[in-house]
């Protein structure tokens, strides 16, 4: 009968959980799910081998089998890694790897064990900035089940060590707490983003009521349309948008978005008729139109938003803007365009459900609605992704204003959606 409280079976054991977690983690790398980056790989296979001789030099015996298991295996994932055409390098990972290849030397000049254990902990921490940025991002390029084994594997190591002192199972209960932490992450952040890989084409039909109002407006507003460029190229301010915001859509490993806005409170303050037109006007249209689009019953329940921020505000693009794939969080959208773009500036919106990506949704033969001065649009976009195709020349003006109803009412908005498009 095995003795399963035998030192040897214990750490038999976590080297069999070793090998189980770095089994699936190859797997996902092969099938394209996961992405190592090399920097973080690299450290950690460079220190885990200078960890187990530590240990083994001070006494760690059967102990240090998952060490050095662990330090082989990363080893040859770093060398996966480094040819990974997608490694997303950016300046911060080049701080950090060079930071730590500049400490390692220390470790080899320092004769105190204790020094040498921290700053080997030091390094190893620094080679978490890597992954841990990019799996902000895109927490899916981690496979979750990996960095859960990583973490408990150090269970069975750090029980079995045969000289239990501070300088054997530090590293290895770090390693515990890090792996563990890690995987804390990958969750809350698997929450607030979609998984492209399980995104599902279910076509979605799209409605959408259209006209002009141009003429209408500069009775009421004389050169209506001036005056909101005017203003708009005066004072818009620029916004970085959060590609991986709670309503949006967007690919991994995206450049950097932003676009320019006047915010209601803007609007309120030094466009007073133009906030008034949203409560009369528009509001007007918009439940004529809203019927239509959302049935009799939800369209006569329309109402205003309450809050500046979510009610009206004016966008403007200039070249090399576009603006973010994304949902609405209101049932009915209503769009004025206060510019003329014939060519480019696109309002692109899919037909079906859950595109992932600018390449994903144009692949869809999406609908495409140039920006025409006076042109008002009222849609429902709930369950259709769609964004604005960036601007190659001039500028993009248009007015976004949110309708709200009974069942879909405003404080069913996500409190982050505001943060993550520049509204707050």
């Amino acid at each position: 009968m095995i003795d399963i409280t035998n030192p040897i079976f214990i750490s038999l054991f976590g080297v069999l959980l070793t090998i189980i977690g770095y089994y699936a983690y190859i797997k996902d790398i092969y099938l394209g799910k996961t992405k190592p980056h090399f920097f973080s790989w690299f450290i950690w296979g460079i220190l885990t081998i200078i960890v187990f001789f530590i240990q083994y030099y001070e006494g760690g015996g059967i102990g240090t089998w998952v060490t050095a298991t662990t330090g082989i295996i990363t080893l040859f994932i770093a060398f996966f890694a480094l040819g990974n055409k997608n490694n997303n390098i950016v300046k911060s990972d080049w701080i950090s790897f060079s930071l730590a290849l500049l400490t390692l030397p220390l470790w080899f000049f320092t004769e105190n064990p204790l020094y040498s254990l921290l700053l080997i902990v030091f390094i190893d921490a620094l080679g978490y900035i890597p992954t841990v940025r990019k799996s902000w991002n895109d927490p899916y390029s981690e496979t979750l089940l990996h960095h859960f084994i990583s973490g408990i594997k150090f269970i069975p190591a750090i029980v079995t060590l045969e000289n239990f002192i501070f300088l054997t199972y530090f590293y290895p209960f770090f390693l515990l707490i890090a792996n563990l932490s890690f995987c804390i992450l990958l969750l809350l952040r698997r929450k607030k983003i979609k998984n492209p890989a399980k995104s599902i084409l279910k076509p979605c039909e799209f409605k959408y009521e259209k006209i002009n109002i141009s003429n209408e407006l500069n009775l009421l507003i004389p050169n209506w349309d001036s005056k909101i460029i005017k203003y708009t190229t005066k004072n818009a301010k620029k916004i970085s948008i959060d590609p991986y915001g709670p309503t949006l859509f967007e690919d991994e490993n995206i450049p950097p978005l932003s676009y320019n806005l006047v915010s209601g409170e803007g609007i309120k303050k030094d466009l007073s008729w133009l906030d008034n037109l949203y409560r009369t006007l528009f509001y007007k249209k918009a439940k004529k139109f809203g019927i239509n689009i959302l049935g009799k019953k939800e369209g006569k329940s329309l109402v205003l938003a309450k809050i500046l921020l979510s009610g009206i505000n004016i966008n403007m693009q200039i070249p090399g803007q576009r603006y973010d794939i994304h949902i609405d969080s209101n049932p009915l959208q209503g769009l004025l365009f206060v510019t003329d773009n014939p060519e480019d500036g696109a309002l692109v919106v899919s037909k079906y459900k859950n595109v992932v990506g600018e390449k994903e949704l144009l692949s869809t033969s999406p609908l495409y609605i140039y920006p025409k001065k006076g042109d008002l649009y009222f849609f429902n976009a709930q369950q259709n992704p769609h964004y604005v195709q960036e601007i190659k020349k001039g500028i993009r003006i248009s007015i976004p204003m949110n309708f709200y109803t009974n069942n879909s009412p405003e404080t069913d908005r996500d409190p982050d959606l505001s943060k993550s498009i520049g509204l707050e």
